[in-house]
């Protein structure tokens, strides 16, 4: 009782202080708003009459405080949409007189830029006109080059015809080449002559043509003509055994280059054991990975075998959490070398995760990590799971069931999702109350 009487004597005592300090912020709290008074009422903050709440005065001090920028930058812009006005008059003016020195047309109505491509036209056409006539002006100049070469080769030509009609006693080129035709003629019989007559020579082994005529003159032609024939047959025979007996030859002098006088086939041998130990030793080294690779993917197979069950029951029963029976449960099938996963729909058929919306490939994916951290989770500490806005795509019933997965996580580890959705903040705060929702300032996000 002592003790309950010094306590309550100790809160009479604080009481009393407290409520003096109560009277004494009162009492300056009147003398604050008295003068607040004061101050809006000689001012422009009195013209409404009501006296305008703190917040507001801040809000209106702020703006102020960015008005004499506002402002600056307002006469900035107005003196730069002056200069670009005296610009456009100038530019105006300039091309105005441009038209006028081009003689063309320019009603009043005519718009300065309709002036622009008219004299862009013009331009353009000048260039082009000078271009051609530049070139015109080439073609002249060769032209006439080749003008003054041509008279000067129809002098030469006339000086060099009445040399040539001269000497062969004609008056016309064509008489002229007739006659140079007759001596070519008489060249090519002349060395044809002087060739069949060295020939003959050459066949009676004489030395004159006098004595090959007398020579000929006692013989049978009839005779010689039939030799004649039998030599040029036994001719053609003994040319084709040449050529057969020449084309073995060859042959025969090939395969002795290739077989060469030196060491070349032992060195042949020599490579070809080489190669046949090296394709030993590739094959055997082919079968050592070989077989590696058999028993790695069998490891690989049965460890799948062993940990998919669990992960894969868990992340179908996620996924049907998430979808809302829409989806019942996961599965694998074949392709070739790998597996793909089937989704088991609520009307008992399957849909390939490729064939899936955009929309439910995130959610397949979300579901997938899910019952991943918990198969990590069994074995190891936990660590933070972080998503980061996979929601985009998610209906709100659809978030709400992931928030809901979530939550089963935060039983055994820590879930941070980042966001910049305010509606998803109010269902994860309906799911699970006791979320944490921490708002991260403006200059962070940026």
């Amino acid at each position: 009782m002592k003790r309950l009487h010094t306590a309550w004597e100790e809160r009479g005592r604080d009481v009393s202080t407290r409520e003096r300090a109560f009277e004494r912020a009162e009492a300056e709290k009147l003398a604050w708003d008295a003068d607040w008074k004061q101050i809006y009422a000689g001012c422009w903050l009195g013209e409404r009459g009501a006296a305008p709440m703190i917040a507001e005065v801040r809000g209106i001090l702020t703006v102020i405080a960015e008005l004499e920028s506002a402002l600056k930058e307002k006469a900035t812009l107005a003196d730069r949409i002056a200069k670009m006005k005296d610009d456009q008059a100038a530019f105006r003016d300039a091309v105005t007189s441009l038209a006028s020195e081009l003689a063309i047309a320019s009603p009043e109505s005519a718009a300065v830029m309709d002036l622009v491509r008219e004299i862009d036209e013009r331009i353009r056409k000048a260039e082009a006109d000078r271009t051609e006539k530049a070139k015109e002006a080439q073609r002249l100049e060769t032209a006439q080059a080749t003008a003054r070469k041509l008279k000067a080769d129809k002098l030469t030509l006339d000086r060099r015809k009445q040399e040539m009609t001269k000497y062969f006693g004609v008056s016309t080129f064509a008489e002229v080449f007739a006659k140079l035709a007759q001596i070519a003629n008489r060249e090519g019989l002349s060395g044809q002559a002087t060739e069949e007559m060295q020939e003959i020579l050459d066949a009676l082994r004489l030395t004159s043509f006098e004595a090959a005529e007398s020579a000929l003159d006692h013989l049978d032609q009839t005779a010689l003509e039939t030799e004649l024939a039998e030599i040029t047959t036994q001719a053609g025979v003994h040319e084709e055994e040449w050529r057969d007996s020449y084309a073995a030859y060859k042959d025969a002098e090939k395969q002795i280059d290739a077989i060469g006088g030196d060491a070349k086939v032992a060195e042949i041998e020599e490579q070809r054991h080489t190669v046949l130990l090296e394709i030993e030793e590739g094959a055997r080294r082919y079968m050592r990975l070989r077989a590696g690779t058999i028993a790695t993917e069998q490891a690989l197979r049965l460890y799948r075998e062993q940990h998919r069950s669990s992960m894969m029951a868990r992340a179908s029963e996620a996924l049907r959490t998430i979808s809302r029976d829409r989806y019942t449960s996961l599965t694998t099938q074949p392709d070739r070398d790998s597996e793909v996963l089937v989704a088991i729909g609520s009307d008992k058929g399957s849909k390939l995760a490729t064939e899936m919306s955009k929309g439910t490939r995130f959610q397949l994916y979300l579901v997938l990590r899910v019952a991943g951290y918990f198969e990590f989770a069994k074995t190891r500490s936990p660590v933070p799971f972080i998503a980061d806005d996979i929601m985009e795509t998610f209906d709100d019933f659809r978030a709400e069931e992931a928030f809901r997965l979530f939550t089963e996580m935060a039983a055994t580890g820590q879930v941070i999702y980042l966001t910049h959705h305010q509606h998803l903040c109010e269902i994860a705060r309906q799911v699970c109350p006791t979320v944490k929702v921490h708002s991260l300032p403006e200059t962070i996000t940026k």
